[in-house]
Protein backbone atom coordinates (compact mmCIF):
# COMPACT_ATOMS: atom_id res chain seq x y z
CA UNK A 1 0.00 0.00 0.00
CA UNK A 2 1.27 3.50 -0.96
CA UNK A 3 1.65 5.92 1.95
CA UNK A 4 -1.43 7.66 -0.70
CA UNK A 5 -3.80 5.28 -0.49
CA UNK A 6 -6.74 5.41 1.79
CA UNK A 7 -7.40 2.55 3.98
CA UNK A 8 -10.08 2.26 6.37
CA UNK A 9 -12.69 -0.14 8.09
CA UNK A 10 -16.33 0.36 8.23
CA UNK A 11 -18.04 -1.19 11.24
CA UNK A 12 -21.12 -3.05 10.47
CA UNK A 13 -22.41 -5.32 13.92
CA UNK A 14 -19.59 -8.19 13.61
CA UNK A 15 -18.52 -7.98 10.04
CA UNK A 16 -15.65 -5.29 9.08
CA UNK A 17 -15.81 -3.98 5.50
CA UNK A 18 -12.37 -2.53 4.05
CA UNK A 19 -13.10 -0.13 2.21
CA UNK A 20 -9.89 1.18 -0.50
CA UNK A 21 -7.56 -1.61 0.94
CA UNK A 22 -5.54 -3.95 -1.06
CA UNK A 23 -6.44 -7.52 -1.10
CA UNK A 24 -5.62 -9.43 2.04
CA UNK A 25 -5.16 -6.12 4.43
CA UNK A 26 -8.01 -7.57 6.53
CA UNK A 27 -7.82 -8.06 10.32
CA UNK A 28 -9.78 -11.24 10.09
CA UNK A 29 -10.66 -14.08 7.42
CA UNK A 30 -14.64 -13.32 6.20
CA UNK A 31 -15.62 -16.34 7.76
CA UNK A 32 -15.07 -15.14 11.26
CA UNK A 33 -18.69 -13.13 11.02
CA UNK A 34 -20.73 -16.28 10.15
CA UNK A 35 -22.42 -17.92 12.68
CA UNK A 36 -22.26 -21.21 14.33
CA UNK A 37 -25.78 -22.30 13.28
CA UNK A 38 -25.18 -20.73 9.39
CA UNK A 39 -22.15 -22.51 9.29
CA UNK A 40 -23.62 -25.63 10.27
CA UNK A 41 -26.64 -24.98 8.02
CA UNK A 42 -23.57 -24.54 5.16
CA UNK A 43 -22.23 -28.46 6.17
CA UNK A 44 -25.53 -30.23 6.24
CA UNK A 45 -25.97 -28.97 3.05
CA UNK A 46 -22.64 -30.13 1.68
CA UNK A 47 -23.92 -33.67 3.02
CA UNK A 48 -26.79 -33.44 1.69
CA UNK A 49 -24.76 -33.08 -1.91
CA UNK A 50 -22.35 -35.70 -1.04
CA UNK A 51 -24.90 -38.62 -0.20
CA UNK A 52 -27.24 -37.47 -3.28
CA UNK A 53 -23.93 -38.38 -5.77
CA UNK A 54 -23.29 -41.56 -3.97
CA UNK A 55 -26.27 -44.41 -4.00
CA UNK A 56 -23.88 -46.59 -1.95
CA UNK A 57 -21.58 -44.95 0.61
CA UNK A 58 -19.07 -46.50 3.57
CA UNK A 59 -19.45 -45.25 6.72
CA UNK A 60 -16.72 -45.87 9.32
CA UNK A 61 -17.22 -46.50 13.01
CA UNK A 62 -17.38 -42.50 14.55
CA UNK A 63 -20.62 -42.28 12.72
CA UNK A 64 -22.12 -44.66 14.39
CA UNK A 65 -20.62 -43.72 18.00
CA UNK A 66 -21.98 -40.00 17.47
CA UNK A 67 -25.72 -41.14 16.42
CA UNK A 68 -26.13 -43.64 19.39
CA UNK A 69 -24.54 -41.90 21.92
CA UNK A 70 -26.73 -38.45 20.31
CA UNK A 71 -23.33 -36.11 20.19
CA UNK A 72 -24.38 -32.77 20.18
CA UNK A 73 -22.17 -31.90 17.81
CA UNK A 74 -22.39 -34.05 15.41
CA UNK A 75 -26.22 -35.69 15.95
CA UNK A 76 -27.46 -33.21 12.67
CA UNK A 77 -25.04 -34.85 10.54
CA UNK A 78 -25.81 -38.79 11.70
CA UNK A 79 -28.99 -38.20 11.69
CA UNK A 80 -29.22 -36.75 8.36
CA UNK A 81 -27.14 -39.87 7.12
CA UNK A 82 -29.57 -42.25 8.70
CA UNK A 83 -32.39 -40.25 7.39
CA UNK A 84 -30.92 -41.00 3.71
CA UNK A 85 -30.12 -44.59 4.79
CA UNK A 86 -33.66 -45.48 5.43
CA UNK A 87 -34.33 -44.32 1.47
CA UNK A 88 -35.56 -47.31 -0.65
CA UNK A 89 -32.22 -45.91 -3.04
CA UNK A 90 -29.98 -46.08 -0.57
CA UNK A 91 -27.03 -47.85 0.54
CA UNK A 92 -24.63 -47.85 3.43
CA UNK A 93 -21.57 -50.75 4.26
CA UNK A 94 -19.20 -50.82 6.95
CA UNK A 95 -16.88 -53.58 7.83
CA UNK A 96 -17.59 -55.62 10.61
CA UNK A 97 -14.74 -54.07 12.68
CA UNK A 98 -17.24 -51.57 13.35
CA UNK A 99 -18.48 -53.94 15.96
CA UNK A 100 -15.56 -54.74 17.31
CA UNK A 101 -14.53 -51.32 18.29
CA UNK A 102 -18.48 -49.96 19.03
CA UNK A 103 -18.51 -52.74 21.75
CA UNK A 104 -15.07 -52.34 23.43
CA UNK A 105 -16.22 -49.16 25.38
CA UNK A 106 -19.37 -50.22 27.16
CA UNK A 107 -18.61 -53.77 27.53
CA UNK A 108 -15.30 -52.54 29.72
CA UNK A 109 -17.84 -50.58 31.39
CA UNK A 110 -20.45 -52.94 32.01
CA UNK A 111 -22.70 -50.99 30.12
CA UNK A 112 -25.19 -53.73 28.70
CA UNK A 113 -28.04 -51.27 27.33
CA UNK A 114 -25.26 -49.42 25.28
CA UNK A 115 -24.59 -52.69 24.50
CA UNK A 116 -27.53 -53.66 23.36
CA UNK A 117 -28.45 -50.21 21.80
CA UNK A 118 -25.85 -50.82 19.39
CA UNK A 119 -26.38 -54.33 18.26
CA UNK A 120 -30.20 -52.88 17.68
CA UNK A 121 -29.53 -50.09 15.44
CA UNK A 122 -26.52 -51.62 13.96
CA UNK A 123 -27.94 -55.07 13.09
CA UNK A 124 -31.34 -54.29 12.42
CA UNK A 125 -31.10 -50.87 10.21
CA UNK A 126 -32.73 -50.96 7.07
CA UNK A 127 -29.74 -50.62 4.08
CA UNK A 128 -27.38 -51.12 5.84
CA UNK A 129 -25.01 -53.84 5.06
CA UNK A 130 -22.33 -55.42 7.10
CA UNK A 131 -19.57 -56.88 5.64
CA UNK A 132 -17.45 -59.58 7.04
CA UNK A 133 -13.82 -59.71 6.55
CA UNK A 134 -12.69 -61.76 3.81
CA UNK A 135 -9.45 -63.31 2.15
CA UNK A 136 -9.39 -60.46 -0.89
CA UNK A 137 -10.68 -57.55 1.44
CA UNK A 138 -7.69 -58.33 3.95
CA UNK A 139 -5.20 -59.16 0.90
CA UNK A 140 -6.99 -55.11 -0.06
CA UNK A 141 -6.20 -54.07 3.45
CA UNK A 142 -2.48 -54.95 3.19
CA UNK A 143 -2.46 -53.34 0.24
CA UNK A 144 -4.32 -49.78 2.16
CA UNK A 145 -1.85 -50.55 5.40
CA UNK A 146 1.30 -50.32 3.10
CA UNK A 147 0.38 -47.45 0.81
CA UNK A 148 -1.42 -45.09 3.01
CA UNK A 149 -0.12 -46.13 5.72
CA UNK A 150 -3.58 -46.82 7.83
CA UNK A 151 -3.67 -48.45 11.23
CA UNK A 152 -5.65 -52.08 10.50
CA UNK A 153 -8.78 -51.24 11.40
CA UNK A 154 -8.59 -47.82 9.03
CA UNK A 155 -7.21 -50.12 6.21
CA UNK A 156 -10.34 -52.99 6.36
CA UNK A 157 -13.00 -50.03 6.42
CA UNK A 158 -11.30 -48.63 3.25
CA UNK A 159 -10.86 -52.11 1.66
CA UNK A 160 -14.47 -52.68 2.81
CA UNK A 161 -15.68 -49.63 1.52
CA UNK A 162 -13.76 -50.36 -2.20
CA UNK A 163 -14.70 -53.91 -2.16
CA UNK A 164 -18.27 -53.12 -1.79
CA UNK A 165 -18.67 -50.75 -4.43
CA UNK A 166 -19.20 -47.90 -2.55
CA UNK A 167 -18.22 -44.48 -3.94
CA UNK A 168 -18.00 -42.69 -0.61
CA UNK A 169 -17.04 -43.10 2.46
CA UNK A 170 -18.23 -40.93 5.83
CA UNK A 171 -15.67 -40.63 8.58
CA UNK A 172 -14.44 -38.12 11.26
CA UNK A 173 -10.65 -39.52 10.82
CA UNK A 174 -8.83 -36.92 9.01
CA UNK A 175 -6.60 -39.96 7.61
CA UNK A 176 -8.89 -41.33 5.26
CA UNK A 177 -7.91 -38.37 3.21
CA UNK A 178 -5.36 -39.97 1.38
CA UNK A 179 -7.60 -42.96 0.09
CA UNK A 180 -8.00 -41.95 -3.62
CA UNK A 181 -10.47 -45.12 -4.20
CA UNK A 182 -13.42 -43.50 -3.22
CA UNK A 183 -14.87 -39.73 -2.21
CA UNK A 184 -13.78 -39.51 1.43
CA UNK A 185 -15.97 -37.09 3.51
CA UNK A 186 -14.72 -35.81 7.37
CA UNK A 187 -17.28 -34.77 9.22
CA UNK A 188 -15.61 -32.08 10.74
CA UNK A 189 -15.13 -30.63 7.47
CA UNK A 190 -18.62 -29.73 7.72
CA UNK A 191 -19.04 -27.79 11.02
Amino acid sequence: MTPDTKCFFSGFGETEILQGCPAGSGSRPISAGLSQEGTRKLGLEDLASFLRRHRRVALDTSIFVYHVQANLRYLPATDQIFAWLEQQSSSAVTSCISMTELLVQPIREGDEQLVGEFFFLLTRYPHLEWVPTTVPIAALAARFRATYRFRTPDALQSATAVYSKATGLITNDASFRRLTEVQVLVLDDLL
